[in-house]
């Protein structure tokens, strides 16, 4: 079995999109057997495709339209692909070849809101011109799973879900000292702080987050914000941009690796995600598992995700956040009660259990030439 995985977002490595096909190809290059992966990108990245039965194959260009209309189908004839598996969307051409796309949301249409509208009108037109010739979806939540069934009902009974996990680089470092020491020195961080990681963009909910900080801790030099991510070009928003890089008491980070992000979520007081929407949201769990509370959204697959174990709030509500936060920032054992729920909750989610079950569908498809699920 020949397997074509879209590899352009590994370049991305910011993005929730990349951590999942990054520990995927991980995953896989222990349970490929006699079968081949071929990494699908532009250019080869060299720290992936050296493991045995892991290859690069070249596309033209990692431009998505581009792949939905020609660079896809060029890919499967060129590697004689039995599988093509993509995220979001897949090629327009009917062929031999198996399309399996993971589709990690459709916010651009529950949320359509907070999406800008020639994108939106892009995403729109591309989803209907490819999602009818897949062979089967995987999503990440059953969130995403009935909202996707709810605007395509053509793939209804062609959904499968298949969990995301905290990569293994996430983890409770057990001397604080050091995690103090070692933040301050990275990054001149000395006092206690809250953190969020992820792009920046309206959807995330971070102004709520900034007004309540500036309110309670703005100028007192006793708590700080750490905002880890970038303003997304996709999602431009001058407003967000000003409350953000205008004020001095945030600490803003880019280009963070996993080692990094691992010791800031160790460190911070706890971890806010109370997003308007998701398909999954990564951040809860790798910030569950290493022991750092999160309060996080009641809304879209965050309350699936987080369980038992994070604090839930109305991401609408300013007032129940505010004092949700209030609560977060002054009990410290509901803090400790939160930290050891939440390394309960993320050893629930398996990397390997989610390229096995990924590789199991594969080999349906291959044997059943169809799966319904």
């Amino acid at each position: 079995m020949k397997v074509g995985l879209d590899a352009r977002f590994l370049s991305k490595i910011d993005q929730g999109t990349a951590s999942y096909t990054s520990q995927l190809v991980k995953e896989f290059s222990s349970i490929l057997r006699n079968d081949e992966l071929i990494l699908l990108n532009k250019n080869n990245i060299q720290q992936w495709g050296n493991e045995q039965n892991i290859n690069h194959g070249k596309l033209q260009s990692n431009f998505t339209p581009f792949n939905v209309l020609y660079g896809y189908r060029r890919a499967e004839q060129k590697h004689r692909l039995d599988i093509l598996h993509t995220n979001y969307l897949t090629s327009i051409h009917k062929s031999r070849t198996k399309k399996i796309i993971t589709i990690h949301d459709i916010l651009f249409r529950t949320h359509a809101e907070f999406f800008p509208p020639k994108l939106r009108l892009g995403v729109n037109l591309l989803s209907k011109l490819s999602l009818p010739k897949a062979d089967h979806i995987i999503t990440v939540s059953e969130y995403s799973k009935s909202k996707i069934e709810e605007f395509y009902p053509f793939l209804k009974n062609k959904v499968s879900v298949i969990y995301e996990a905290a990569s293994s680089d996430f983890f409770y470092i057990k001397d604080r000292d050091r995690v103090r020491s070692q933040i301050a020195e990275s990054f001149g961080i000395k006092n206690q702080y809250i953190l969020f990681v992820g792009r920046f963009a309206p959807i995330k909910n971070i102004e709520v987050l900034v007004d309540w900080f500036c309110d309670r801790y703005g100028g007192k030099n006793t708590m700080k914000l750490v905002l880890v991510g970038r303003m997304d070009p996709a999602f431009p928003s001058s407003n967000l941009e000003k409350l953000i890089f205008s004020n001095p008491d945030i600490c803003v980070l880019s280009d963070i690796c996993n080692k990094s992000l691992n010791l800031l979520y160790n460190g911070a007081r706890f971890f806010y995600f109370a997003s308007h929407g998701e398909g999954f949201g990564l951040p809860i769990l790798e910030s569950m598992a290493t022991g750092c509370p999160v309060l996080t959204s009641d809304k879209t697959s965050c309350p699936e995700v987080a369980g038992d174990a994070g604090m839930l709030v109305d991401s609408r509500d300013r007032d129940a956040i505010f004092a949700s936060l209030d609560n977060l920032a002054k009990n410290d054992k509901l803090l400790s009660d939160m930290s050891q729920a939440g390394f309960l909750r993320a050893k629930e989610f398996s990397w390997k259990k989610c390229a096995l079950d990924t590789y199991d569908l594969y080999k349906k498809i291959i044997d059943e030439g169809s799966y319904t699920a």
